[in-house]
């Protein structure tokens, strides 16, 4: 029994392989039979009468379908292109003029609606214009009020104020390392030179 689970998937495919060839055989055996068999008059008689009504089906089969054939021959119309009908040109041609004048057929309906829809869409893009340049004008006006109120600021602060700022300015500017190198900088640049030091 363990060898049995053990080899399970052995044992499915022999059991398969088996089946399979006693199928084969058997319809060996009935091939031989048969060709062996000689056919007796009642077996003659009723092959000859099965024979019969299979072809008269087959005939009827085949004349209900060439009738449905001729039926829906009878009303499909030919496809076949007249004579005098010049080839399409792609590029213009009697097409485009087709094409033209349907659309020119097709603008009454459509151009009144068209028009309407124009007209507000500019209307629209002419107010938005006018908004534009009334926030426009008025940020310039606050940019202009504030700096004259910066101006005046600077103007109302006393000469002492201003140099006690720029002290301040420039001791914050000394703690700063890239502060204090762009000093040194500045002042080899702008300062005197080396040889009359």
């Amino acid at each position: 029994m363990g060898w049995l689970l053990d080899h399970f998937g052995l044992f499915i495919v022999l059991i398969v392989g088996i089946s399979i060839l006693r199928g084969i055989a058997r319809i060996l055996r009935a091939g031989s039979d048969d060709t062996a068999r000689q056919p007796t008059g009642e077996d003659s008689a009723a092959a000859e009468r099965t024979r019969r009504v299979q072809e008269e089906i087959r005939r009827k089969i085949a004349e209900r379908r060439s009738g449905v054939t001729r039926k829906v021959a009878e009303r499909i119309p030919s496809l076949v292109r007249p004579p005098r009908v010049p080839p399409l040109d792609p590029f213009g041609g009697p097409m485009q003029r087709v094409g033209r004048k349907i659309e020119e057929m097709a603008e009454p309906w459509l151009r009144p609606a068209d028009e309407a829809a124009t007209q507000a869409v500019l209307e629209r893009q002419e107010k938005l214009a006018e908004e534009m340049r009334a926030l426009d004008a008025a940020r310039l006006a606050q940019q202009r009020r504030a700096s004259e109120i910066a101006a005046a600021k600077k103007a109302e602060r006393p000469a002492g104020d201003r140099a006690v700022a720029a002290w301040k300015d420039l001791r914050g500017d000394l703690h700063d390392p890239r502060a204090l190198r762009r000093a040194i900088v500045l002042r080899e640049v702008l300062g005197a030179p080396v040889g009359l030091r």
